[in-house]
């Protein structure tokens, strides 16, 4: 049962605000890159097999780099991990945006730039700090918390960057993104990483590498990994491919925003509605 102060105190209040505004940030952006293929097309060159391949290495990238940047959490604190992801998700869409942005230079921007970026600021990293903060039995609605924020992300960034992209263009579009990630850089500063747990306390002898052999030693950690495995399999390939599909069969462009939207939508009440029923059951 959630105990009656939810938060614990005011460090962990702040924190819980600056992670999710984080991840509205990080994940909101990412969600829209396929809305832009069209405009990559005529203006960059850029084929579907070449952009289906970046976003591709972007999730490699993405899952290579959350373990670095959860031992540069552990080591140096949360803001210090989060400021770093947002200077190369900041410098992918720099050089995205004016260039070198064409051929295998696409790839090195949208792919292994942004993917660097997205391994500190996407949802692994801020929940993992706010998870820190809170005590057992109201940590999965805390986490729950940042989760649903990063889908309201999701819900509202399609919307917008179809805006934009009709009204302004893609090249100023990645501008607003820029303005986004520079306020991202402010934002992780607020981020605190208590050194214990509310209920327990760490062992700072433990080395990275025992930690990651303690965590594949825990089926719930395996079976936890596996699930994020499906999830990066079905919504990358929506986020990725859904407007391409769209016109292809005929729909107005317009459908594809909408269907990103609901996603995120839908997701903020499954990741709420979870949070607060692991509070109460297993």
């Amino acid at each position: 049962m959630i105990q009656k102060n939810f938060i614990p105190n005011k460090t962990a209040l702040t924190t819980l605000i600056a992670a999710c505004l984080v991840v509205i940030i990080s994940l909101g952006i990412r969600q829209t890159f396929g809305l832009f293929f069209f405009d990559f097309e005529i203006d960059l060159g850029c084929t579907q097999t070449q952009f289906g391949f970046a976003m591709g290495i972007q999730l490699l990238f993405w899952g290579l780099l959350g373990p670095v940047f959860g031992i540069i959490t552990d080591k140096y604190g949360g803001r210090i991990a989060v400021f770093i992801g947002f200077l190369f998700y900041l410098a992918g869409i720099y050089f995205l945006n004016y260039g070198p942005n064409t051929g295998h230079w696409f790839t090195f921007d949208i792919g292994i730039l942004i993917g660097i970026g997205l391994g500190a600021t996407a949802i692994s990293i801020p929940v993992s700090i706010v998870a820190k903060h809170f005590p057992l039995n109201t940590r999965t609605m805390a986490t729950g918390i940042v989760t649903a924020a990063g889908s309201f992300g999701y819900f509202i960034s399609p919307m917008y960057t179809r805006y934009t992209l009709l009204e302004f263009g893609w090249n100023t579009t990645l501008v607003i993104f820029g303005i986004m990630i520079i306020s991202g850089l402010i934002i992780a500063f607020f981020l605190s990483t208590p050194m214990k747990q509310p209920d327990q306390q760490n062992d700072d002898k433990q080395t990275a590498i025992d930690a990651i052999k303690e965590a594949f030693s825990n089926k719930s950690f395996n079976y936890l990994t596996l699930g994020f495995f499906v999830c990066g399999w079905h919504i990358a390939l929506v986020a990725t491919h859904i407007p391409m599909h769209i016109r292809d069969n005929g729909l107005e462009d317009w459908t594809a925003t909408a269907i990103l939207a609901l996603i995120g939508l839908f997701n903020i009440f499954g990741t709420l509605s979870s949070g607060y029923l692991s509070t109460r059951i297993s």
